[in-house]
């Protein structure tokens, strides 16, 4: 479908920014659906909005000086070390925007398959399987394992049944945001070993199911594919997906606003939770 749509520029930043960043967009009102690409700088855990800050290795995590972040929206913890992360702002009234949960999950994820595919990897959507067609309900249902990676979820990517991308969504008031991950390189290993610091039987356990349920693109694709590759034929795949090129446009000052109020809030939250999983 063709609509207008603007892209943002790549934001190379700390775990709250990115997160900060990614809710002032949700929050900002610009009337066209928008796209970023971003990196972590230094590397970040997220994990989801309902997810228990007590599966998550503080200290690991910060023997490594790895940020660990709650997302504003939910599912399981993503460790962002070596990757590509976007986030789609979708506005209330938007064609993009209209249908379920799922719909609209498959269209995002038809627009990175797309992409993928001009680097060589044959990625495609999960099939729903034994889950609900409904990624939330789907997301749900995997709640029992800390991490996002172990296996595809309805109308996510995957390449030959393993999960490529993890997504996750959020709506507010009709106005939708959906950002999610690619890895560039395996790190299964490091991911399950910030995960359940008090239980080391499912630490394995983790590992275990992300080595059979996940994949990287340098796996995918058979090669090391570096970030600007990546990004560019992403891009490719939104511009098809959206029906041409999109506006190139600067941060609007109401976002920029609700960035800085919003990581301030984060980080007083953050602080807080820290304490509170400690104790």
């Amino acid at each position: 479908m063709s609509e207008t749509w603007r892209l943002l520029p790549d934001l190379y930043a700390d775990g709250q920014t990115q997160m900060a960043t990614d809710e002032a967009l949700l929050l900002g009102g610009f009337p066209y659906p928008t796209l970023r690409f971003y990196r972590f700088s230094p590397p970040a855990l997220t994990y989801g909005y309902h997810q228990s800050a007590d599966e998550i290795d503080q200290q690991a995590c910060a023997l490594q000086h790895w940020d660990a972040v709650r997302r504003p929206t939910g599912g399981r913890a993503v460790l962002h070390l070596e990757d590509l992360t976007y986030a789609v702002l979708l506005p209330e009234g938007s064609p993009w925007a209209e249908g379920s949960i799922g719909t609209v999950f498959g269209r995002i994820a038809a627009a990175l398959a797309e992409g993928l595919k001009r680097i060589g990897v044959k990625a495609q959507l999960a099939t729903p399987r034994d889950r609900s067609v409904d990624p939330a309900a789907s997301s749900a249902h995997r709640q029992k394992e800390a991490a996002c990676f172990d296996a595809p979820g309805a109308y996510e990517v995957e390449v030959s049944g393993r999960k490529l991308v993890g997504s996750a969504q959020v709506r507010r008031e009709g106005r939708i945001l959906q950002h999610g991950t690619l890895p560039l390189l395996d790190i299964t290993a490091e991911t399950a070993q910030v995960l359940y610091p008090n239980d080391p039987d499912r630490k394995a356990r983790t590992h275990q199911a992300l080595l059979a349920g996940s994949t990287s693109v340098a796996q995918a694709a058979g090669r090391f594919v570096r970030y600007p590759a990546l990004r560019a034929a992403l891009l490719e795949g939104f511009m098809e997906a959206f029906g041409g090129p999109p506006t190139f446009t600067m941060y609007t000052s109401q976002e920029l606003r609700l960035q800085a109020t919003l990581r301030a809030k984060r980080t007083g939250n953050e602080a807080k939770e820290k304490i509170l999983t400690r104790a």
